[in-house]
């Protein structure tokens, strides 16, 4: 067997494993990122959720899903929590005291189209 014919087989096999383990590895990660969605889909869910501080979570909860970028896998979700909490506080916030969670109960309620005073 000479050296050239070697090194082609071995470069196959490489090249036949690297695809391999490529897709293997692309498989992995797609049933990660099946659970980590169904995870949060869970989280998302408000039956359990009766206090502010409960509700107050939900929303940071829906502003870092936003932010990376994954809401639209969740905008069912979404949509049903910021409907629950609305319902539930109508157009006033319960913790008045706490700007931060104000801000972020108006905003994610105004960018989804519920009806927030700004009082």
């Amino acid at each position: 067997m000479s050296i050239s014919s070697s090194v082609s087989a071995l470069n196959k096999s490489f090249k036949q494993n690297l695809v391999h383990n490529t897709r293997k590895d692309i498989a992995c990660e797609e049933q990660l990122a099946r659970e980590l969605k169904e995870k949060v889909r869970k989280e998302l869910l408000v039956e359990g959720s009766t206090g502010p501080t409960q509700h107050m979570k939900l929303l940071e909860l829906i502003d870092v899903v936003q932010r990376l970028g994954v809401a639209y896998h969740l905008e069912d979700e979404i949509e049903e929590c910021l409907k629950h909490i609305y319902v539930t506080y109508g157009a006033k916030w319960i913790n008045e005291n706490n700007l931060e969670s104000t801000s972020l109960w108006f905003r994610l309620l105004r960018q989804h189209g519920f009806n927030v005073s700004s009082d």
